[in-house]
């Protein structure tokens, strides 16, 4: 039973050859699911008070200059940018925003005192994604100091 088994897999293996995709082409397809998910839905269907509102409106002028192409999807209850190696999380909270940004913390620990180390925590409350780094933000200016870690975590996602 074993030669059998053996002798089946050796043909088989010669028959069906293993299956290769090039990392772009995947990360590539992903992006057009995501595409087609982000047509689905509707950003005004989240719920932001005016002040959420105000500094989400200014973030994402400052990411569209950022990473034009992103795909931008409306969550359940948060607002994803997404390029094939980048993504960036806003969940609108009472008095802000709060960022999840697709960077590891020790890469982004000395750009601005408004970013934490998202693993240390279980999950963030209304998040879709995990780890990386977090911060809230409540004014234009923590926007402004956070957008360099947005911008190096888009350049790594940039150069694969």
């Amino acid at each position: 039973m074993e030669e059998r088994t053996e002798r089946l897999c050796a043909e088989a293996l010669e028959i069906w050859p293993e299956l290769t995709v090039e990392r772009a082409w995947l990360a590539q397809a992903e992006l057009e699911v995501k595409r087609e998910l982000a047509e689905r839905r509707d950003i005004a269907d989240i719920k932001m008070t005016d002040d959420a509102k105000r500094l989400y409106e200014a973030l994402d002028r400052k990411l569209e200059a950022i990473c034009p192409d992103a795909v931008v999807i409306p969550e359940e209850r948060s607002i994803s940018y997404h390029d094939p190696d980048f993504s960036l999380e806003i969940i609108p909270r009472k008095y802000g925003l709060g960022v999840l940004i697709d960077l590891e913390f020790a890469r982004s620990a000395e750009i601005s005192e408004h970013l934490e180390d998202a693993t240390r925590w279980t999950f963030i409350v209304y998040a879709e994604y995990s780890g990386g780094t977090y911060c809230t933000v409540e004014t234009e200016e923590e926007i402004m100091s956070i957008l360099p870690a947005v911008r190096l975590a888009h350049a790594r996602g940039a150069a694969g």
